[in-house]
């Protein structure tokens, strides 16, 4: 009988579409004398980064993509050593760690970036407050940048959609006043043209407990589906033309596993190095090809195709289960180092003449 339970088991596992890859978090990353963990599906190619939610559950988020035909890395922030450990909020906004390393969450992600040959770089809720603020921040070059139903973003400038009586509003990490160190030098110079697309669940609209509803926030817009549509509005603004892209999931709410389901054309558009495409500004169109028609649309990898249109695309469906809703907190060359744009921050790319120069990444 325990034998006929135990293929029973086997099968609804298949059945339910269980991950087949292996998930291994005994990985540490060195960093200084210390360390970062992390978790890995162990396969060859250029790295996937997936950032884990606010409850810090690298293993979960490794197990959303790691059935992918590359490396996919989900690091771990943890909020206590041994290792590296960052505060609840400090994580997802670059802040430096609070052991004696103090490294920034971004400065490790640059270096993680670096050594496995980084493509693209995902996040969902508290991941994708990470995500959107290293898009901007970070000197690396060639990456896509997923950024999925954050709570907040940051803006660029002292305009908001909405009013409010907060002084603080424009402070980092909702705007670039007082900024911490990573962020000091400012957005890099060539980020109105990085490959970064907002994904947004046409059905993350609850005002939940753990939505940031501080002041700062809520001059952001209502909810995180607003937020992110205000904010993709707020860019073309600022810069004098449509930027970047929006992805609407329709029929999605606040749901890592979903969205980064949704993803997988971008991550997959990425890995086969076609996250430079020809951009359509302000124009919908359509996934890659071959994959399915699931999402409306701005600024498509390319090939783009243009959308017909006027039918509301199908909802994603359920692919895995996934763990309670999380909380959405609140190229100059010199010396042979590449150099910030903007300051002369070292962007943590390997010389050209290193020995490991294998682990360059596109220029």
């Amino acid at each position: 009988m325990r034998a006929v339970m135990t293929s029973v088991l086997v099968l609804l596992g298949l059945a339910s579409g269980a991950a087949t890859a292996a998930v291994n978090c005994t990985h540490r990353f060195p960093v200084g004398a210390s360390y970062v963990p992390y978790c890995s599906n162990d396969k060859h190619g250029p790295a996937v980064f997936v950032i884990h939610g606010t409850n810090r559950n690298a293993d979960d988020y490794l197990g959303y993509l790691d059935d992918l035909d590359t490396l996919v890395i989900a690091p771990h922030f943890q909020d206590s050593g041994p290792g590296l450990y960052w505060t609840s909020g400090g994580w997802k906004r670059g802040d430096r760690s609070k052991d004696a390393e103090r490294v920034s969450s971004y400065e490790v992600l640059d270096r993680m970036v670096e050594m496995y040959h980084g493509v693209a770089v995902a996040g969902h809720s508290a991941g994708g407050q990470f995500v959107t603020r290293y898009a901007a921040g970070t000197r690396l070059q060639g990456l896509t940048f997923i950024v999925a139903n954050p709570s907040s973003y940051l803006y660029l400038d002292g305009t908001r959609p909405v009013g409010g009586d907060c002084p603080d509003y424009n402070e980092y990490k909702y705007g670039l006043e007082d900024p911490n160190d990573y962020m000091g030098g400012g957005i890099a110079r060539d980020y109105a043209e990085r490959d970064v697309i907002y994904m947004l669940g046409s059905l993350d609209t609850k005002v939940d407990k753990y939505l940031d509803t501080s002041c700062e926030a809520n001059r952001q817009g209502r909810n995180r589906y607003d937020r992110g549509l205000k904010f993709f509005d707020h860019l073309a603004r600022h810069f004098g033309r449509p930027v970047h892209r929006k992805v609407i999931v329709n029929g999605v709410g606040h749901s890592p596993s979903r969205m980064l389901d949704a993803a997988r054309p971008y991550i997959q558009a990425a890995m086969a190095g076609q996250n430079a495409g020809t951009v359509i500004s302000g124009a919908e169109s359509s996934p890659p090809a071959g994959t399915q028609s699931v999402v409306t649309t701005v600024q498509e990898p390319q090939p783009p195709e243009t959308a017909t249109g006027s039918d509301p695309a199908p909802a994603v469906p359920q692919q895995r289960a996934e763990p309670a809703t999380e909380a959405a907190e609140p190229a100059r060359t010199d010396q042979g180092k590449n150099v910030s744009p903007a300051n002369d921050r070292p962007s943590w790319r390997l010389r050209a003449d290193s020995p490991f120069r294998w682990f360059l990444r596109r220029n």
